[in-house]
Order: structure tokens, then sequence, then C-alpha cells
């Protein structure tokens, strides 16, 4: 009896027995547990991908993540993410080819209208006349650019790209001049 005692108490035994009670990160549980990642760097927790929590699995291994699983913040997070993918599936993808076809009709058709001198509220009247016109074609259904639309591509896409193709060119050649004709004026003094 007295002999039990002292090797219980013997350092050797005990590091050994405690490091064989400590539960480390076991692979298996990511297929079962498709929220579950490993802590990179400590093999005595475990991450959760929806929570954006790691916990420790020292003590109890499976059953932890388990008692994770089954914790309030884990039960909304998991929630959150259903909701989340429903609505995900109302949106399209943003780098399917229609998308970019879409995209490159609408561009054309502003371009077009900046061109031609014509308003935003005639090319959004020319847009909707499109889609009526070509039922049959996916793209001209699918084309919709108002207004702000038109501004917006007008401002932010056309207008830097000329204004690049503008000092691009003027790079390349050594001479140029700007003139203006202000004699239209009449009375009034237009000074340059």
């Amino acid at each position: 009896m007295f002999q039990s005692l002292k090797r219980s108490s013997d350092p050797e035994t005990d590091s050994n027995h405690s490091s064989k009670r400590l539960c480390k990160f076991n692979s298996t549980w990511l297929s079962k547990y498709t929220w579950l990642n490993k802590v990179h760097g400590d093999d005595k927790k475990a991450l959760c991908t929806l929570c954006n929590k790691s916990f420790t699995i020292t003590h109890g291994g499976e059953s932890d993540v388990k008692k994770h699983a089954q914790g309030v913040q884990h039960a909304k997070c998991q929630r959150d993410t259903n909701q989340n993918s429903v609505m995900s599936s109302f949106l399209t993808t943003q780098n399917s080819k229609s998308f970019d076809d879409i995209t490159a009709a609408e561009v054309s058709q502003v371009y077009h209208a900046v061109q031609h001198e014509q308003s935003y509220r005639s090319l959004d009247c020319m847009i909707k006349l499109n889609s009526q016109i070509f039922k049959d074609c996916e793209i001209g259904k699918k084309m919709s650019c108002g207004r702000t639309k038109a501004e917006a591509i007008v401002t932010e896409v056309l207008a830097p790209a000329s204004a690049e193709d503008t000092l691009r060119d003027l790079e390349s050649i050594s001479y140029f001049s700007v003139a203006s004709d202000a004699s239209n004026h009449g009375n009034t003094k237009v000074s340059l």
C-alpha cells in the first residue's frame, strides 16, 4: 500500500499520467463537424468557423466540441449562416459570362448616348424600349440602366478611360496646342 502511494507521487509517473489525460485535436472531427478547424500551432484547441472563436479541447476532447455546438452563441451563428445562405440564393453570381455580357451592353448603350449627346432620361427610355423589342434576347431583357446608373458609368468608367487615352496620346506626340474661338460672345470680355 505504501509502495503504490510512493509511485503515484513519483514526478516521472505524474507527468506521464497527466499527458495521457490531455486531449488533442483529432483530424477525423473535420469531416463530422464542417464548421470545425484546427488552431494552427496549438493542437489542444479547436476553432469554430461559424463563431470565429477558438476553444480548448484538452479535458473533454470531442465532448468539448459537442458542448460548444450546443452553446447559445453557436446556435445563433448557425441560424444566421442558414439565413444568409437562403438570401444568397436570390443574388446572381457576379463572375458569370451573362453578367459580363449585360454589363458590356449597358456600357455600350451609355457610350452611344454620350457620343450622340443624348440625355440620361432618353437613355433610360431607350433601355426600356430595347428590353421590350428584344424580348427573346436574354441580355436585352436583363439590361437596366436608369439615369443614376448611366451617370455613374459616365463619371466612373468612361470619363477616366477617356482621360487616360487622351493623356497617353499627348505623351506620344511632341507638339500640341489648344485653341478657343471666343468671337461669338459679342461685348463680353473673355479672358483665357
